[in-house]
């Protein structure tokens, strides 16, 4: 079952704006970065 809220790290974030303030990224493109950066996280 997919959530349908994701809370990212804080890192994840701060890395997400910094990608998308450098180049105009979609928002297709910052969700795919977002759960590939949250998939690609260690389970806790």
């Amino acid at each position: 079952m997919v959530r349908s809220v994701v809370f990212l790290p804080s890192e994840v974030r701060r890395a997400l704006k910094v990608a998308a303030a450098e180049r105009e990224l979609t928002a297709s493109e910052v969700v795919t970065a977002a759960l590939r950066a949250y998939l690609s996280l260690p389970e806790e």
